[in-house]
């Protein structure tokens, strides 16, 4: 399913205008300005940072990779993805995990 539609889907679900997601998703950490929602909409434009998937999905309660699927090659690329939608210390967190577990030989 091409980016487009997928937007067109969660529009449906959740009807916020231009304006609110504009707002909302500056404030989750990169703004979707209304030209360009209506360019992901129309499918004008289909390749948004990986910064800009990460806010679409936090503005929607949607996993990154609902979004993203197309964008990534690899698991690990699929895991750095979705960390940028981390904050410092989740981030932190996951850092320690990895770090223990490479300690431990696993």
């Amino acid at each position: 399913m091409a980016l487009r539609d997928k937007l067109t889907a969660i529009h449906e679900q959740h009807p916020l205008d231009v304006y609110e997601i504009a707002y909302l998703s500056k404030q989750a950490g990169d703004q979707v300005s209304p030209p360009y929602w209506y360019a992901l909409m129309k499918g004008t434009k289909d390749n948004p940072s990986r910064k800009r998937i990460g806010v679409l999905a936090t503005l929607f309660d949607l996993p990154w990779r609902y979004l993203a699927d197309d964008m990534v090659d690899t698991p690990v690329e699929a895991i750095l993805a979705e960390a940028s939608v981390l904050s410092p210390e989740e981030l932190r967190q996951v850092v320690d995990v990895l770090q223990q577990r490479l300690e431990a030989g696993e």
